[in-house]
């Protein structure tokens, strides 16, 4: 893979730095040990120290000391389940874990956030439990992209999520609809989908049937983030 940043040698795997850092270790540290690339949690970052904050820093990679690619994921499966988390066709209501104040994110903000913020990579906004909306989210998610990459004249790569739960047919068929949609959106003149994030399926080998599901229908020469 070739980003912005930097290039990831595949299969790699990713380290997690939620809130920007790893407990214990300097960046240079782990770069010593091999990560070639941190995924981050959107949500936690938009929380505190906030976007205008990142932005201001000169983007993440700056506020975090972090040279190497950075990966954007929305925290929205945490997110939704929050006792007081709404989830709508508009998008996701939330309340911030800090102090409880109102949130809404919709499609499009996700991709507005992560553009400001200067990912290399970012997941668009998924329902865990509705591969349908899923769908329709990613399509309005598209379309921002395309217009901020327009505007912003960057290089940040727009991932599709698969869901689908525990059923292989409905993995199926979630990422054959998203495939179809980036086509459709390549067609149409668009950037479609840089690589696909597949949520929701662990290590246990009684799983392999739905990772097999879904990456049966994603194109060969895109990435997969498990």
């Amino acid at each position: 893979m070739v980003l912005p940043r930097g290039e990831i040698a595949t299969p790699a795997y990713i380290p997690v730095a939620s809130r920007g850092a790893i407990a214990g270790l300097t960046p240079r540290e782990l770069t010593g040990l091999g990560a070639v690339a941190l995924t981050v949690d959107l949500h936690e970052l938009y929380l505190q120290p906030g976007v205008d904050v990142i932005e201001g820093a000169g983007g993440i990679g700056s506020a975090m000391a972090w040279a190497a690619p950075t990966i954007a994921d929305t925290g929205v499966a945490a997110v939704a389940e929050q006792r007081k988390t709404r989830i709508t066709d508009e998008g996701i209501a939330f309340r911030g874990r800090l102090d409880g104040s109102p949130h809404r994110w919709d499609p499009e903000e996700t991709v507005r956030l992560a553009h400001r913020m200067g990912f290399d990579v970012a997941f668009a906004l998924a329902d865990p439990e509705d591969p349908a909306r899923t769908e329709r989210w990613a399509r309005r998610a598209l379309a921002e992209h395309a217009w901020q990459t327009a505007d912003r004249h960057d290089a940040l790569s727009l991932w599709a999520v698969v869901t689908g739960g525990a059923d292989p047919e409905r993995r199926r068929s979630a990422a054959r609809a998203l495939r179809r949609l980036a086509d459709e959106d390549r067609r149409a003149g668009g950037l479609g989908f840089g690589g696909y994030r597949i949520e929701g399926v662990g290590a246990p080998a009684h799983e392999t049937a739905l990772l097999r599901a879904a990456v049966g229908e994603l194109e060969t020469d895109r990435p997969r983030y498990l």
